[in-house]
């Protein structure tokens, strides 16, 4: 067995359903302001009642005290002694496009797992990781490693002169992908992606869990002024250029016209780069629009009560399955997404396609067209709910973490480690060692890694 695998031959049956494994489970966790950290912590418990998981979190991020306080965790960087102590069967990573996730990549490479991607693309964090300390050499044949052909030529120009849109382009998934045993996505354009990019490897599709739902706390209406609006639209999570915020504002003041107490809701932070209060304000809109900042998850939660119609539009997009859109569906809101075929698992009719031309104009048609019946207005939020209930309870998904658990285990036995992985891989122990807290016996970290 390659030393690289954290299983002993000891656990070398747990593939049976029976049987427990030993889990070590990477992923950023609340108060951490990810999506992922609050699907993480929908999904564990039901993980946990059949296998031992121990959470291993990103030191300088720690979660809260009172979360799933049933299960073990540990700072990452005391991944490698814990794991010589009692070897884990299995590491499952939870891998975003965000440095949230940055902690996880050394890991990705030298401990093969279960790499669950729900972004498909990772080029914005590896990029950044690559290239914030210089190694625009590693960058390019990294990306080269990714998108042979093609990947070398697109760093030289990147490393130099990013691009954002140019980066969505080039996913960056396959070195993860080929280090792993076995790879999971949240859609079934993402399986189909993968295994394409990466063909041999054992891809499957995990349906991504509903959130809880929670209901419209009254006062709410009284804090954000909606107690006359009529409709509220709203975007929920954090406000980026991407999320075609400027189509949404410029369709608000089209429908003003139309519904004089309109009000549009933005639910979330933004980064320092993107400001949607200078168009509002470019716009004349300061009374329709209200912008929430960071919010608890209680009252994000509840918010969706409050809307009308959420816009949920994406463009460029990571290729990822949105939890916004599906605590929306979920809510029984009638909701817009962008049309794009990694979405093709949620039918037009559950939520309604908006085309990527002429935004702002469609937006406007559309809701017109919805607010123009209201029996079809509410059967569309009748089936909406129904659909979540349908394809994304929290037990289909841990069914199918299971089903994904079992082939990252059988693969475990048959993994041989890429012989073309470019060199710059850094071995991990070096990685490590420089980020353990005073205290630790060197002799912890195995001299192979």
């Amino acid at each position: 067995m390659s030393p690289a695998l954290v299983g002993g031959e000891s656990s070398k049956d747990c593939s049976h359903r029976d049987l427990v494994a030993r889990i070590a489970f990477f992923s950023p966790l609340p108060p951490n302001p990810s999506g992922i950290s609050d699907y993480s912590a929908v999904i564990l418990p039901a993980l946990a009642a059949r296998h031992d998981v121990h959470l291993y979190y990103d030191r300088q991020t720690p979660p809260l005290r009172a979360l799933l306080p049933d299960l073990k965790r540990f700072p990452h960087d005391e991944f490698i002694w814990r794991a010589q102590q009692q070897p884990y069967d299995l590491n499952v990573y939870q891998m975003g496009n965000s440095l949230h996730h940055a902690y996880m990549h050394p890991f990705v490479f030298h401990h093969p797992g279960l790499l669950v991607l729900h972004d498909l693309v990772i080029h914005h964090a590896r990029g950044h990781v690559l290239l914030k300390n210089g190694r625009q050499v590693e960058y390019r044949n990294e990306l080269e490693y990714c998108h042979p052909g093609l990947g070398r030529q697109v760093g030289d120009i990147l490393a130099f002169i990013p691009s954002d849109f140019t980066c969505y382009q080039f996913p960056m998934n396959k070195l993860m992908v080929d280090c792993s045993l076995a790879a999971a996505t949240h859609t079934t354009f993402g399986v189909h992606e993968v295994q394409a990019a990466s063909p041999g490897k054992p891809v499957l599709h995990i349906r991504h869990p509903r959130f809880t739902d929670v209901p419209l706390q009254p006062d709410l209406l009284c804090r954000y002024h909606l107690e006359d609006a009529w409709p509220v639209l709203a975007s929920f999570g954090f406000i980026t250029a991407q999320k075609r915020i400027e189509a949404c504002l410029n369709a608000t003041m089209m429908l003003r016209t139309r519904f004089p107490r309109i009000k549009y809701l933005l639910v979330g932070g933004h980064p320092k780069h993107f400001n949607p209060r200078r168009l509002v304000r470019k716009l004349g809109i300061e009374d329709v629009v209200t912008m929430t900042g960071r919010v608890e998850e209680e009252v994000f939660n509840s918010l969706y009560h409050a809307a009308s119609i959420v816009l949920n539009l994406r463009y460029p997009s990571a290729r990822e399955m949105s939890g916004t859109l599906l605590r929306a569906l979920g809510a029984g809101c009638v909701t817009l997404v962008s049309e794009q075929l990694h979405l093709s698992d949620i039918p037009a009719d559950i939520a309604v396609r908006v085309p990527l031309f002429d935004e702002a104009d469609a937006i406007a048609r559309i809701v017109e067209d919805l607010m123009a019946d209201e029996m079809k207005f509410q059967d569309r939020r009748r089936r909406a709910r129904e659909f979540i209930e349908n394809h994304h309870r929290v037990e289909q998904s841990a069914a199918d973490y299971f089903a994904a658990i079992d082939a990252a285990l059988e693969a475990r036995h048959r993994y041989e480690r890429p012989g073309n992985v470019p060199v710059h891989i850094q071995p991990l122990s070096e990685w490590i060692r420089t980020s353990l807290p005073a205290g630790f016996p060197d002799g912890v970290i195995p001299r192979w890694l």
